[in-house]
């Protein structure tokens, strides 16, 4: 019984010994652990270090399957890993105090790893084959919106210039133009960043009903004068009976001024509008005639 005992613990000592890679901890009053971030950004680096001892040895080896190894000059309190040559390792250290050496538990350093960059884009446009470009309604907004796990740290750009202010994921595109982002980085990681790496070409067009059936030449109706320096102009060429309404749009698409039945002997005042072109719906007899008004000051 008493050989059976023995060759029992010299089993479990063998276990021990293979679990640790070779390694079997003394019997020491201490326990040294391996202290410190392992996980590592792309092109990151991070300090591993232990408590205090009078002695070290660092030690790596493949994750699971590798043979331990001493690490050439790792004779210190802490040691330096980075992202690139060390995900993948396990490390522990060895020390000692006094007369007593003991080996730390084993940590494995892994890395993050991301895809490439990608941009959702939200809104209506159409897409035109033969120039390649997006085109927008004037007046219509597109949302570009970074996808995950970019989510933080910007910088977009406009016709190859930063775009003040844009930094967050989503940005709105009112105007015509290249658009990219030269970086965008994860919030866990947030020094590392890639650029979109494609230019997004948006034309933003006039979508207004431009196809409406033409009949001032036929009725005669103008508007005098045009262009207006005084800010007031009149129909000319129309009775009182033709015109039911007269809509004033700006070029983004919005209605600035709207009057129903004008009186065509009287000027229509348009002061209080900004210079510019402008482009007024007259409709008639059920029908819409689209003429274009420019205004000085």
């Amino acid at each position: 019984m008493k050989n059976l005992s023995k060759v029992l613990r010299t089993w479990a000592l063998c276990l021990i010994f293979i679990h640790l890679g070779g390694f079997v901890k003394g019997q020491c009053s201490f326990t040294p652990t391996v202290l410190g971030n392992v996980m590592l950004c792309p092109n990151d680096t991070n300090v591993l270090y232990t408590q205090t001892y009078s002695s070290y040895q660092w030690y790596k080896r493949v994750y699971l399957f590798g043979t331990w190894a001493p690490i050439a000059g790792a004779v210190s309190q802490s040691i330096t890993v980075d992202q690139f040559n060390d995900s993948g390792f396990e490390f522990m250290v060895e020390v000692s105090q006094g007369t007593c050496t003991a080996v730390s538990d084993s940590v494995l350093v892994d890395g993050f790893v991301f895809s490439p960059p990608t941009v959702l884009s939200m809104g209506n446009f159409t897409f035109n084959p033969v120039t390649s470009q997006n085109e927008v309604c004037i007046g219509d907004t597109i949302q570009l919106i970074g996808t995950m796990p970019y989510d933080t740290l910007y910088a977009w750009t406009l016709n190859g210039n930063a775009i003040p202010g844009a930094t967050t994921p989503t940005l709105n595109v009112t105007t015509s133009g290249i658009y990219t982002a030269i970086q965008m980085s994860p919030k866990i990681c947030p020094n590392f960043s890639l650029p979109l790496g494609v230019n997004l070409e948006f034309v933003f067009i006039s979508c207004l009903p431009t196809g409406l059936p033409e009949i001032a030449d036929k009725n005669g109706i103008q508007i005098s004068p045009n262009p207006t320096q005084e800010g007031t102009f009149r129909l000319k060429g129309a009775s009182t009976d033709v015109i039911s309404e007269l809509s004033i749009v700006d070029l983004v698409g919005n209605t600035v001024f709207k009057i129903i039945r004008p009186d065509l002997n009287a000027d229509i005042h348009v002061r209080h509008l900004n210079a510019g072109i402008y482009l007024v719906m007259i409709r008639y007899n059920n029908q819409t005639m689209i003429k274009r008004l420019v205004i000085g000051k």
